[in-house]
């Protein structure tokens, strides 16, 4: 897992003009949603979540463990923001089982991978 979240932080050092805007982004957009008193937050998450691409939810993924998306995995498990994670877009599948169980929601592969590895303790 250390060398993906390093070499994502390379992806995004290449690219943080775009990237970084567009993860700043996403991280006040879900801001707003925590600071509403609107009682549909999680149906407000739901909408944004299906915006994003396959592999914008990857590049979520790693993000949330680097030094400058931690915050934003917080969002990502109250909002089960990987629910349409295609874990085969992963660098190595195995990885979900460093995400909490919650960001997946629904996702039948990452979840049988999370109770396949995740169970056991043999983080990949």
């Amino acid at each position: 897992m250390e060398a993906a979240v390093k070499g994502f932080d390379e992806v995004l050092s290449r690219n943080k003009g775009d990237l970084g805007l567009y993860f700043r982004s996403l991280y006040s957009v879900f801001r707003f949603i925590e600071s509403t008193a609107h009682d549909s937050k999680h149906d407000f998450g739901r909408v944004v979540r299906s915006l994003l691409s396959d592999y914008e939810l990857v590049l979520l993924f790693y993000n949330s463990f680097s030094a400058k998306g931690l915050k934003f995995k917080d969002f990502a498990i109250k909002y089960e923001l990987f629910d349409n994670l295609d874990v085969a877009l992963l660098v190595k599948p195995e990885h979900v089982v460093h995400m909490e169980y919650k960001a997946y929601k629904g996702n039948p592969d990452a979840l049988a991978i999370y109770r396949k590895y995740g169970a056991s303790g043999s983080l990949v």
